[in-house]
């Protein structure tokens, strides 16, 4: 990959991705936004996203909700851009048998375990536990401190909330969201938001 990367998005977001692909020793080009301009960090200033092309340039989207992050990726691809591998910050601790996709993100201290697969667009926040064989698909969000014990599959486009806690095996089912320090004990069906220890539709 070049070392130069499109930056999607200007809000809080993107300023982590930023200090990541500056720790991975990348430049960012820009942080492209359809309406935010006059933002700089660290020195990356926001543009208007039609300002610079991006056909054949990587790119990575740095915005926390899952379903825009989905339909920028697909927006940025149809308009020539470059998807970019995995960034993986430095403190994370990865098995050599688990994968990531394309355009997601593992923020410090985060631990992917052993035959893990992490799907495109995903965001794994930091401190977070993936734990051996879980299946993340795509454009999911696992916030700081969650723990996914073994086994655990979490379907696309999913939230996990702030130090949630997912038991070894459980079903976590596609755009459901599991509410921040809950206690997920049982399978959680698609489209359901859950909150509590245990945690209980709410």
């Amino acid at each position: 990959m070049s070392s130069k990367v499109a930056v999607i998005g200007a809000g809080m977001h993107a300023h982590v991705v930023i200090d990541l692909l500056f720790d991975l020793g990348h430049k960012p080009i820009a942080m492209l936004d359809k309406s935010k301009t006059g933002i700089s960090y660290r020195g990356i200033d926001s543009v208007i996203e039609d300002e610079i092309s991006i056909s054949g340039k990587y790119f990575i989207v740095a915005v926390g909700n899952n379903e825009i992050r989905a339909a920028l990726i697909q927006r940025y691809l149809d308009k020539g851009g470059l998807l970019a591998p995995a960034l993986v910050h430095p403190s994370v601790v990865i098995s050599p048998t688990s994968s990531i996709d394309l355009g997601s993100v593992a923020l410090p201290g985060s631990i992917i375990g052993a035959n893990a697969k992490i799907g495109k667009g995903t965001i794994l926040n930091s401190n977070s536990v993936i734990e051996h064989d879980c299946k993340i698909g795509d454009f999911v969000h696992v916030s700081v401190g969650v723990i996914l014990g073994g086994n655990v599959y979490v379907g696309e486009l999913a939230q996990i909330g702030l130090g949630a806690n997912i038991y070894p095996g459980g079903n976590i089912g596609a755009k459901s969201i599991v509410g921040a320090g809950a206690v997920v004990v049982r399978d959680v069906a698609p489209g359901i938001r859950v909150f509590g220890n245990p945690a209980r539709e709410a």
